[in-house]
């Protein structure tokens, strides 16, 4: 009964008490809190033994299903599966590059700061091994330079397609309407018509090569042509260590379903970078 009698009023027994110290007006108040109170007990006491058992059973089931509910709410905010946690992609988008932490959430359909808030109240489940996993596997292709340290969207994007890594389908959509992926695209399809002239010119060689065996001045030319667009559309630095321009290219290439690898462009612009002044190179590694 006294079960029963806290699930109707989970306050009796402070009422009670405040009641016996009491006086007065307060005590008068009280009084009919503690008639609602004794009404309900003298009511359960008049039930006979089996139905008093009956009423125990049904109202110990809901404290069960009640239970399992906040036991299941509290899984759904761990495991960030909660409304709050529900990332706004296109705001996401919006932003010109993400960090790996930022990559990870928004991979698995998070919001990255819902996650980063609630690091400390995670334990070792589901969504934080699956958290660590894609966190793990972006850093590592940060150290080979398959992703920048901070990476735009659609590098992003063309990362995770080139390996068949999960990506949100909604996530994608956002980044493909992005005002960042049009310019993306446009620069893609001035480094198609670029590597349209390329293409051209290495038919010609080609040609030459054939009638002649070996012609240097046109591999010269070729080479010529490469750092010219390299320096003039990317803004490429020769002779420097890192160069934002090659994540540059490589990304318009991706966008155009051309894969060549970071490691392979440096190596033709070195070789192109050949061709220059010293005293040209000087100039664009200084800026003056």
């Amino acid at each position: 009964m006294k079960f029963l009698l806290s699930q109707k009023y989970p306050d009796w027994a402070k009422i009670k008490n405040e009641y016996n110290q009491a006086r007065g007006r307060e005590r008068s108040t009280l009084s009919k809190e503690i008639e609602k109170i004794d009404l309900y007990l003298m009511g359960l006491e008049a039930l006979p033994k089996y139905v008093l058992e009956l009423f125990y059973q049904e109202e110990l089931k809901k404290v069960d299903v009640e239970t399992r509910r906040s036991v299941e709410e509290h899984e759904r905010f761990l495991n960030c599966e909660d409304a709050d946690a529900r990332p706004d992609f296109n705001h996401w988008t919006r932003l010109d590059r993400w960090n790996a932490d930022e990559a990870a959430a928004l991979m698995l359909g998070r919001d990255p700061v819902t996650v980063a808030k609630r690091q400390a109240a995670f334990r070792s489940n589901r969504f934080k091994k699956e958290l660590n996993k894609y966190k793990d596997l972006i850093e590592r292709a940060q150290q080979v330079r398959a992703l920048a340290e901070m990476m735009t969207p659609s590098e992003l994007m063309h990362w995770a397609r080139g390996r068949n890594h999960p990506f949100p389908t909604d996530l994608e959509a956002a980044i493909q309407g992005s005002p960042a992926h049009y310019r993306a695209s446009l620069d893609a399809n001035a480094l198609g018509a670029q590597i349209a002239v390329l293409t051209d010119e290495n038919k010609r060689l080609a040609q030459d090569l054939r009638r002649e065996k070996l012609r240097d001045d046109g591999r010269e030319s070729l080479l010529k042509l490469i750092i010219g667009l390299a320096v003039g559309g990317y803004k490429y630095v020769p002779d420097v260590k890192y160069n934002k321009a090659l994540e540059k290219i490589k990304t318009s290439l991706e966008l155009l379903g051309l894969e060549i690898d970071e490691k392979t462009i440096r190596k033709c612009l070195s070789m192109a970078s050949k061709t220059l002044d010293p005293k040209v190179k000087e100039h664009l590694k200084t800026g003056s």
